[in-house]
């Protein structure tokens, strides 16, 4: 397997490489680091996708609670909002009577 690995990774540098004890290797060993070589590739192209997979899942859910939050702040503010305009209101009308009452 190691002297696969040292070969493959030569081909891109369209170089030869010389490997102690290749002379004697067997054909049949060599399709079988080759095979090995292929399937621990499919792992790996199988193993990224599943991690994209799950990290797409983890953004729609972070992105799907960061909404979830902006609207429950939303509530809140707009809640808020109401509370102070009742109390804004009930001291313009003790105001108002008070007033009433002060010019009477």
């Amino acid at each position: 397997a190691k002297e696969v690995v040292n070969i493959a990774s030569a081909a891109p540098l369209k170089r030869k490489i010389q490997v102690s004890g290749a002379d004697g290797c067997q054909p049949g060993t060599m399709q079988q680091a080759l095979s090995e070589i292929q399937n621990l590739n499919a792992q790996l192209s199988e193993a990224k996708e599943a991690l994209n997979t799950v990290e797409n899942n983890i953004r729609h859910d972070l992105s799907t609670r960061w909404v979830a939050s902006l609207q429950s702040l939303q509530l809140s503010m707009m809640q808020q909002q109401k509370e102070q305009e009742e109390c804004a209101a009930q001291l313009h009308a003790r105001r108002m009577l008070l007033h009433e009452r002060q010019s009477d």
